[in-house]
């Protein structure tokens, strides 16, 4: 095997039990916002494992794939973040966003230096994206809030979101 595989598959592991624990959640809320939590732990989950079969396999094609769901996962994220916007300007942030990410990746998958770049470029991505923004974001809303049980939650949730993402990578 390649030597990122038990990196990989124990990150996985990580988002995969991070889905597990968040699914009672998603059972009882529906919304918006807890869809995007577990598109976030499902595509790092999928992600990881196919940068990981990647990895074991020599298969670039896999590697092409993990980091799709990784960047994709991650821009959905930014759906929370973008909850502070006017309603009608949430889907249009949230599409702009994607596509951006998605011709940044373009790119680096398309060009040589690019692909030299692809793995971390994309570590990089998820860390600011679901870690620094989205994290911040949260832990802003449960600083700010009067109510005792969304600062608990926000908070944790935000510090939860910073820890695992940077401290993951």
């Amino acid at each position: 095997p390649g030597p990122l595989v038990p990196l990989f598959a124990g990150l996985a592991i990580l988002y995969l039990v991070g889905m597990v624990v968040f699914l009672p959640t998603f059972a009882k809320v529906r919304s918006e916002l807890t869809v995007a939590v577990l598109a976030f732990f499902a595509s790092m989950g999928a992600g990881l494992s196919l940068l990981g079969g990647a990895d074991l396999l020599a298969v670039p094609i896999l590697a092409y794939l993990g980091v799709f769901a990784i960047v994709t996962g991650s821009c959905c994220m930014l759906r929370l973040p973008f909850t502070a916007l006017p309603n009608p300007l949430r889907p249009l942030a949230f599409y702009v966003s994607l596509a951006a990410s998605w011709l940044l990746l373009a790119w680096l998958i398309l060009t040589p230096n690019g692909r030299a770049l692809l793995l971390p470029a994309t570590m990089a991505y998820m860390v600011v994206i679901s870690g620094g923004i989205t994290g911040g974001y949260l832990i802003t809303v449960g600083l700010r809030s009067r109510l005792l049980s969304v600062k608990v939650k926000a908070t944790g949730g935000g510090l939860g979101f910073a820890s695992c993402c940077i401290g993951a990578q």
